[in-house]
């Protein structure tokens, strides 16, 4: 009886971390996604205010380098327009609530 409990609560707590998992893989898609949007949102006020210096990009104000992102690729910035792409493929895996960028 008590093994069967037992089974009963391994399965719960197996099933229970596998969520966890694929809810920490959106949270941090989003929070990319949401920090490569502000990051190329500060570096078009900051080309508009100091127009007559080097052009900034979004990586100016993004930590690391472009290939610590994770989720997306194929990411596209134009600060002269200013607009700004990035694509969701199959890099970090498919993620349905993390959308592809287009600002």
């Amino acid at each position: 009886m008590v093994i069967a409990i037992l089974a009963i609560l391994a399965g719960v707590v197996v099933f229970a971390v596998g969520n966890s998992t694929d809810n920490a893989n959106v949270a941090a898609c989003k929070t990319e996604r949401a920090s490569l949007i502000t990051a190329h949102k500060a570096a078009v006020t900051a080309n508009e205010v100091n127009a007559t210096a080097d052009q900034e990009a979004y990586t100016d104000y993004f930590e690391g380098t472009a290939s610590n992102i994770q989720f997306f690729d194929t990411i596209v910035e134009n600060v002269a327009t200013p607009s700004f792409t990035a694509a969701r493929t199959a890099k970090g895996g498919t993620i349905a609530d993390c959308t592809a960028i287009s600002v």
